[in-house]
């Protein structure tokens, strides 16, 4: 009877801590399921434009036919006309503007009809959505105009042209916002579009020889709105933006592609022939799950330059960008250059005539993915019209009211495979000691 109760209790005793060391394990598991699903399995990023509705060429003119300018309110026209840029259309803000009120594309002078004779052929307006729309047209290659708000405005209109690490990356024309989140933005409604992408990016990485990638290529995505360029650097053109001292970068552009070879490859970047250029460049290689900072003279002469280098994994997510916050003052207004990048295949012995750049290497120095730079563009807030949808919802306000690839479960996983493992042996190691004592009693 003793012998019997004792081994109850003991079994009681172990079954107690393999239930706690059970719901444990239970929690961690959900956990990590929770974790991968919370990830998408393949990031997106629509090669859209940015144009922003305060720029210098257009920011002054009256929206419409309002008693309002294009900077003031013109958030609805600017996202517009960066989504039909996207779609093939050849129209900037403010001639988009134009055109919308030459042809009747506006209703009481300045709400923007979201179908109209402005828009670039085989594009169309399908509907007003919501925001559980936005991963499927995403996925499809559809950039969307979403009306948006926060603390500070009721109605704003971005473009949202991605979804990375689950982070909506965005377009914004007025506020230097490059995700929803960063924006404290919620989301309101959708305007969903149907068209075919005039750019497409499609270069790859190959252990067959070099990939040139230049600044006119679909491949190529410039950020923030004050850009120049110039006939001269590799294939007669590249742009430029000016230097500025902020502690973070305004304008920015990536070079992309997607690596099939995975292996090293030697990253060069274009100078073009022009002696007035920025002496800190600060390019950045993101390759292998890590990023690397190369300083460049880029008035030191021309032609391809050498940054390193440098190993890539296979798949996507992978860029060179450049930044425009070199330290340099604003005031002297000194360009940024930029051209063409070349990535040539190590195991090809790489290409000839490549000069190391000046600079330094900053394993630290990794770059925003979202490219957030969270600065105000400056200027005053904006009194938004009221909204103007009828009926169909095909006309909205052409103002604004403005007053996260990851697959994830890596480290994770390895924990969870632990904790059982640990569990596991534990849960032997006991049952073997238990044997070993009831046998001992039984003798």
């Amino acid at each position: 009877m003793t012998k019997g109760v004792r081994t109850t209790n003991d079994e009681m005793r172990e079954g107690v801590s393999m239930t706690k060391l059970g719901q444990v394990v239970a929690t961690l598991l959900v956990a990590l399921g929770s974790m991968l699903a919370a990830s998408p399995a393949d990031a997106v990023l629509l090669n859209v434009p940015i144009y922003k509705q305060c720029d210098p060429a257009w920011g002054d003119d009256t929206l419409g036919t309002c008693n309002t300018t294009m900077c003031r309110a013109g958030c609805a026209v600017t996202s517009s006309s960066m989504l039909y840029t996207y779609y093939g259309g050849t129209r900037d803000p403010g001639q988009l503007n134009d055109c919308l009120t030459n042809n009747a594309g506006y209703a009481n002078g300045c709400l923007i009809y979201w179908q109209n004779a402005c828009m670039p052929q085989g594009v169309s307006f399908d509907r007003t959505g919501t925001a559980d729309d936005i991963d499927g047209e995403l996925a499809a290659g559809y950039p969307v105009i979403t009306w948006v708000s926060n603390g500070s405005t009721s109605m704003h209109f971005v473009v949202i042209v991605g979804n990375e690490n689950g982070e909506y990356q965005i377009n914004d024309p007025y506020w230097d916002y490059h995700t929803i989140s960063a924006g404290g933005y919620t989301i309101e409604e959708t305007r969903l579009y149907n068209g075919t992408a005039a750019m497409t990016c499609e270069q790859v990485l190959t252990a067959d020889g070099p990939t040139i990638i230049d600044d006119q290529d679909p491949c190529f995505l410039r950020h923030g709105s004050y850009w120049w360029d110039e006939a001269s650097g590799y294939d007669g053109h590249h742009y430029y933006t000016y230097a500025i001292d902020a502690a973070d970068h305004d304008c920015w552009a990536q070079w992309r592609f997607d690596v099939i070879d995975a292996q090293d490859y030697d990253v060069e970047v274009y100078l073009p022939d022009e002696s007035n250029s920025s002496v800190h460049a600060p390019f950045v290689v993101v390759h292998n799950g890590g990023s690397d900072q190369v300083i460049v003279d880029q008035a030191s002469g021309s032609g391809w330059v050498s940054l390193g280098q440098f190993t890539f994994a296979s798949g996507s997510d992978q860029y060179v960008a450049l930044n425009d916050n070199t330290g340099e003052p604003v005031s002297q207004r000194i360009p940024v250059r930029f051209d063409a990048v070349r990535l040539s295949p190590v195991s090809s012995g790489g290409p000839d005539g490549g000069v190391t750049a000046d600079g330094n290497l900053n394993a630290d120095a990794g770059l925003d993915r979202d490219g957030a730079g969270d600065q105000d563009s400056g200027g005053s807030g904006q009194d938004g019209s009221t909204t103007g949808d009828a009926g169909s919802g095909a006309r909205s306000s052409g103002g604004c009211d403005c007053r996260s690839t990851g697959t994830g479960g890596g480290p994770q996983t390895m924990f969870v495979l632990f904790v059982l493992a640990v569990f596991f042996r534990s849960r032997r190691r006991r049952a073997q000691r238990r044997s070993g004592r009831d046998a001992q009693k039984t003798g």
